[in-house]
């Protein structure tokens, strides 16, 4: 039996019992996130709240058991795993359980990826985005978990299979999810007395609910209330993943008292209290059991007349026959269907009102033997009864008042719709029942319209309602009384005529149901109508004879010999003639009429539909031009008429009309305006122009010229005449614009308007209006009257010259002031380039010429040749500054050049520019530990202010060798660039030189590169020294003694060490435990590593150790054993703050600084 102390992050250590031959799995209390690594069982001890580790808890081993003690671990919603249970190798995991806690705000809650034969009991996930994945895991049990209001999936099983998951509640918007399924999974048990997750009584399946409240086991019926939905649970058809005992579901109300809508599920009577008005239920009542009485009390079930509704639905579940129902006593209004039998037998509907539904009373799908009376179904929109698919009905003593009563398409056999005769009272209050009332709003319905010959309350005839099969009503009700035999009787508007004669005669027989009428005429030609019309074509003497027969085939007749006597006719020959049928407007024609046997004219001569004239021989004036049809229509003493049409007969010309139209070749002008009138009239012979709208004509010509000689606009006039004598005018308002002459506007330019004296000038006249004469005034007594004149001033000074100039319509002057200047001759500027400059190169030098000057005051303009090259680096500027930097240094002159503008001077000063040396940022190297013999890559950018220096550079590798650096870039910066390849692991310190070609240097350092060896050993140590003061920042007077013990060593393969070190400085109370190291370096007799830990179990903070062991190496001088330990934190700026270093102030690689150990050992082992 072996006992060993073990340690594990996160985990306070209770017991850990390893034996040979068998195994008893440790408990360890846990009490913040951890990865665990060892089997046992693992107790939570607290809540963990906001934790932000990418895994709360992680579990990479087989055989592990995490009891969460009914606490919660509580994430941040951030992507993160309260649970991942997975083998970073890959392997598959076995054994792993999980229970008894909460999980919430997590990516995922429990993450089971690859994980076998383990058990997730009593979690309860809620609000994480996945409550609970298994991914690749088989053979798993997940049971009385609650898995809720989880955002994405409450159950997500990807390639997942095997796993029994039963008597978990779920209440998800997405309860259950999966990618690919590689097996079924099992998700109930055989039904076993429980209780199970909502306190039922027996342990089936799960629970599937939804926030919305629509989940499956909130909506499913439990018939035999025994908290386990009915039918089962379809998660996914396509993997035969079905939870056949899904528990919940709603139970139905047993039978008895019933005040609003419900599914009735059970056997027995149930009674309605009261009237339900506005039911939106799809169903009102949905039977669903057999053997069932529904007793309505007279109450009124009202719906909202929406598609697919019915008071009652009465329909197994199971699509079985459903036998015995009776539904009675019920108002039923407003449903799609009233009552809807669906596969029911041997049922009874009675005393039923229904109205205002699609459809009254449905029995479908071969619904018989059900009994349907006593009912009164009327003004339903669709039809009143509908059979479709249902036969061996008995159907009798309702009231039908619908469009459309009944619809029957029976496959399965006829319905009866009538008892035999039988003692009454009826449903319309008559003595024998029977049959149906068969009634429409229209009236016309088979029981309003058919008669009842013996009075016994039914039709004589049987009401076929037109089927398929036989579907007789035999004994339809009615309330007509005993028919009488007709008697026939007829008059006529006239008896006699001449031919053709038409005669309407009229029906005046009596008797009730009369529905035939045979007519004979005696000319061979007969009508069934009631009332006909009949023409008589030949004339004669004509017998009449009626026979009329009503309902019940009772006839009779009455024949009225020679009743109808038709005489030939008078027809008479219609013609015409005129005197005259062409000629111009206004034509008058004489019409003659020619016609034989005519006693009346009807006379068209437009042929427009109007009658014009009836006299005999009429006198018509044309007064329109065209050509026109007459017609004549003349009627004979018989009344008959004949009309003759002559198409074209007619020929009326019309009158030349002209009409005035002139234009003009010019219609504006100025004085005086010659206008020539252009005559564009059609079918004009004489013209009269009036050319200024007074209303006198002033030309008669028919192209006149007019001279106008006053300014004005002129309105012209043209009328014109035809051949006929008419006449036409047009008046063009406004035509003809005359203008007055404008004067001149003056205006001019010049050659020159500044120059020393003399100064020769050349006028030039630029005036509009075009003027005759030009009057000049130069300001200095001399004038000129030519148009453009030449002019010296022979003075300086400053002048103002004016031009009048005139024409026929007046004259304008201009002046223009100071407008010509005239200078002295000029004197040449003084040139000041400044005192010497000095400056360190890449920095602005200001020259500055200000000192310069004008004898004349003249403004002066300046220029720059900044290395006295000869080239200007500026172009002239009215600023005496100019700021350049030079890139490289320099020694020589600048030069100035100063001009007033037509005389320039020089002036020169002294420049020297001073190099500037390369400056660097910090050296990049590698920050985490690299192995030796491996290359190291280090860089630095690089700047200078002189950008046309050049550079070399250097590296000191801090092992005794330097390499050069290859340098980059141009004009100013660029970086440095260096490789070296470490054969022995150390702490090294890299030194950067860059040197400009101008020998200006600069030196970088770069602490430290960590280069260690895997291979090389390892150190453990144990024991104390005398802590100096200062060691203890808090209280630097603080000393005594502080025990060590630590072990560092990198195992086999790996890249990052492992151990464990220990610090106590007891009289600080300063307790230091490693967490993790980054690396170790053993380099002879000496070794350092870096890792982080805490204080006091709290904290994060770094450290460094450093150790010598004086055994190795003698000559290192050293005899005893030293150690130093550095311990620091990163404050929020990332600023260090050492909490304890016993070598403080002094460099990390000065061994010197390592206190010799007091008590113990350091021991640096070889491999």
């Amino acid at each position: 039996m072996i006992f060993r102390k073990m340690i594990l992050p996160g985990v306070a250590l209770v017991t850990l019992l390893v034996m040979v031959g068998s195994a008893q799995a440790a408990t360890f209390e846990v009490y913040g996130p951890i990865v665990i690594e060892t089997p046992g069982t693992y107790v939570l001890q607290n809540d963990i709240l906001d934790c932000n580790e990418l895994d709360c808890i992680k579990i990479i081993v087989s055989d592990v058991i995490f009891d969460g003690n009914g606490y919660t671990v509580d994430g941040r919603d951030t992507g993160c795993y309260a649970f991942r249970v997975q083998n970073d190798t890959g392997d598959p995991l076995n054994n792993v359980q999980i229970k008894n806690l909460n999980l919430t705000d997590w990516r995922r809650g429990v993450y089971f990826n690859n994980v076998h034969n383990g058990r997730i009991e009593d979690i309860y996930a809620a609000s994480n985005e996945y409550g609970i994945e298994l991914s690749s895991s088989e053979n798993n049990i997940l049971t009385n978990n609650i898995i809720v209001d989880n955002t994405d999936y409450g159950l997500h099983i990807p390639s997942s299979g095997e796993n029994l998951i039963y008597n978990n509640y779920f209440s998800n918007d997405d309860n259950v999810a999966w990618w690919i399924n590689v097996g079924t999974n099992i998700w109930n048990v055989s039904q076993r007395e429980g209780p199970n997750i909502i306190g039922g009584d027996y342990i089936a399946g799960n629970y599937w609910g939804t926030p919305a409240g629509d989940g499956y086991s909130q909506t499913c019926l439990d018939v035999d209330r025994n908290d386990i939905c009915d039918e089962k649970f379809v998660i996914n058809p396509y993997g035969d993943n079905f939870d056949f005992l899904p528990i919940g579901g709603f139970k139905p109300p047993l039978p008895g008292p019933v005040y609003g809508p419900q599914i009735i599920a059970y056997s027995g009577t149930y009674t309605l209290q009261n009237d339900i008005a506005d039911c939106d239920w799809a169903q009102c009542f949905e039977i669903i059991a057999s053997d069932v009485i529904f007793e309505g009390n007279g109450y009124t079930i009202d719906g909202i007349d929406w598609g697919s509704s019915a008071g009652f639905l009465v329909k197994d579940l199971d699509d079985e026959p459903l036998t015995n129902i009776t539904i009675r006593n019920a108002v039923l209004t407003d449903w799609y269907r009233g009552i809807f039998c669906n596969d029911v037998h041997d049922g009874l509907i009675e005393n039923i009102f229904a109205s205002s539904n699609d459809y009254g009373v449905v029995l479908e799908l071969a619904s018989e033997s059900i009994t349907l009376k006593d009912s009164t179904i009327v003004n339903n929109r669709i039809y009143g009864l509908g059979i479709p698919s249902s036969g061996h009905n008995l159907i009798y003593n309702n009231y039908f008042n619908n469009s459309i009563n009944a619809q029957s398409y029976s496959i399965f056999g006829s319905n009866t719709w009538n008892v035999s005769m039988t003692e009454g009272p009826n449903i319309i209050g008559g003595e024998y029942i029977g049959g149906n009332y068969w009634a429409t709003p229209e009236g016309d319905g088979h029981s309003q319209i058919n008669p009842d010959g013996n009075g016994d309350g039914f039709c004589d005839l049987e009401y076929d309602l037109m089927t398929l099969f036989t579907n007789i009503d035999w004994l339809p009700l009615t309330t007509t009384g005993v028919i009488q035999p007709p008697e026939a009787n007829f008059t006529s508007n006239i008896t006699s005529g001449k031919a053709p004669l038409t005669v309407s005669f009229s029906d005046t027989s009596t008797g009730e149901f009369i529905e035939s009428w045979l007519w004979e005429f005696g000319d061979g030609f007969t009508s069934v109508d009631q009332d006909p019309i009949h023409t008589y074509v030949e004339p004669g003497n004509y017998s009449v004879n009626l026979t009329v027969t009503n309902s019940v085939d009772m006839y009779d007749s009455q024949i009225r010999e020679n009743y109808i006597t038709v005489e030939a006719l008078v027809e008479p020959v219609a013609d015409f003639s005129a005197d005259v049928t062409t000629g111009k407007l206004p034509l008058t024609v004489t019409f003659i009429d020619n016609s034989i046997d005519a006693v009346s004219w009807a006379w068209d001569i437009d042929n427009d539909g109007v009658i014009d004239y009836t006299d005999q021989n009429p006198v018509h004036v044309y007064t329109d031009p065209g050509t026109y049809s007459v017609s004549l229509t003349v009627t004979s003493i018989d009344d008959v008429s004949v009309t003759i049409l002559m198409e074209n007969y007619i020929t009326v010309e019309a009158l030349v009309e002209p009409v005035a139209d002139f234009s003009a070749d010019v219609t504006t002008g100025k004085l005086p305006l010659t206008v020539t009138f252009i005559d564009n009239s059609i079918d004009a012979v004489s013209w009269a122009w009036d050319i200024d709208n007074d209303g006198v004509i002033d030309y008669t010509d028919q192209n006149p010229v007019h001279v106008y000689t006053d300014p004005g606009t002129y309105s012209v006039s043209l009328t014109v005449t035809s051949e006929d004598g008419l006449i036409d005018s047009l008046l063009r308002e406004a035509y003809i614009t005359v203008e007055q002459i404008d004067p001149p506007v003056a205006d001019f330019e010049v050659s020159i308007t500044t120059g020393i004296a003399p100064l020769t000038v050349q006028f030039t006249d630029c005036s509009a209006g075009s003027p005759t004469a030009w009057a000049w005034d130069f300001s200095d007594g001399a004038t000129s009257d030519n148009q453009n004149p030449q002019h010296i001033y022979s003075d300086a000074g400053t002048f103002d010259v004016s031009l009048t100039v005139t024409n026929s319509g007046g004259s304008d002057s201009t002046t223009k002031t100071d407008y010509i200047i005239v200078t002295s001759p000029n004197s040449p500027p003084i040139a000041d380039a400044g005192d010497s400059y000095t400056a360190p190169e890449g920095t602005a030098v200001t020259l500055d010429a200000s000192g310069s000057s004008d004898p004349d005051g003249d403004d002066l303009q300046f220029r720059w040749d900044v290395d006295s090259d000869g080239e200007w680096e500026t172009s002239w500027s009215a600023n005496p500054e100019y700021s350049f930097t030079w890139e490289d240094d320099f020694s020589g002159m600048a030069t100035v050049e100063v001009s007033d503008g037509e005389l320039s001077a020089t002036a020169t000063a002294d420049v020297s520019v001073s190099n500037e040396p390369p400056t660097f940022g910090a050296i990049t190297a590698p920050v985490d530990p690299v192995q030796v013999d491996t290359a190291v890559s280090a860089s630095a950018e690089w700047t200078d202010p002189g950008t046309l220096d050049t550079h070399t550079a250097s590296w000191d590798w801090g092992d005794g060798t330097s390499s050069d650096g290859v340098v980059a870039g141009t004009e100013g910066s660029g970086t440095i660039t260096g490789t070296h390849t470490y054969t022995v692991a150390g702490v090294y310190t890299i030194t950067l030189k860059v040197t400009d070609d101008n020998g200006g240097a600069v030196l970088s350092v770069y602490q430290y590169v960590v280069i260690h060896d895997p291979d090389g050993g390892f150190v453990t140590g144990g024991g104390w020294i005398e802590s100096p003061a200062g060691a203890y920042v808090a209280d630097p007077d603080l000393t005594g003694k502080a025990t060590f013990g630590f072990d560092s060593k990198y195992k086999k393969g790996a890249n990052v060490p492992t151990g464990e070190t220990e610090f106590q400085f007891q009289v600080a109370d300063l307790n230091f435990h490693s967490d993790e190291y980054e690396w170790l370096v053993v380099a002879g007799a000496k070794a350092k590593y870096k890792g982080t830990g805490t204080i006091s179990g709290e904290g994060s903070y770094k450290f460094m150790l450093s150790a010598v062991d004086a055994d190795i190496n003698k000559k290192d001088a050293f005899e005893i054993d030293r150690f130093r330990i550095k311990i620091w934190e990163k404050d929020e700026l990332e600023n260090e703050i050492i909490i304890y270093d016993n070598g403080l102030g002094a460099d990390l690689e000065d061994d010197n600084a390592l206190t010799e150990i007091g008590r113990g050992s350091i021991v640096i082992h070889t491999k």
